[in-house]
Formats: structure tokens, C-alpha cells, sequence
């Protein structure tokens, strides 16, 4: 995360963005992250759930 906020950063900079475009980047990103978090958590506790029924199956 710290080297996707400093490249956007250094971006922003560089190409002289709009604040207002610099607003719908940041925002589109924070929402993307979230998402992309929340999806691996869930298949993180499937995966999980998955392997505590198999080995509950070999005792």
C-alpha cells in the first residue's frame, strides 16, 4: 500500500492532475482496496474451514 500511495503521489505530481481528478483516483482506490480485502478474507476463512474439515475427517 505504501508504494501504490507513493507512486500515485509522484503521478499526481507529474502530470499535474486536477484536485479534482486526484479525488476520484483516491477514491476509486480506497474502494478497490476494501474490495480486494474483503474478498481475500472471505476466501482466507473458506480455505480455512475447508482444511479444519479435513483433517476432522482423518482422526
Amino acid at each position: 500500500m505504501v508504494v501504490e500511495a507513493v507512486f500515485a503521489l509522484l503521478t499526481f505530481e507529474n502530470r499535474s492532475y486536477q484536485p479534482d481528478d486526484i479525488l476520484r483516483y483516491t477514491i476509486a482506490a480506497v474502494v478497490f482496496t476494501i474490495f480486494y480485502y474483503l474478498l481475500w478474507e472471505i476466501w482466507l476463512t473458506y480455505m480455512e474451514r475447508k482444511i479444519w474439515k479435513g483433517m476432522g475427517k482423518q482422526k
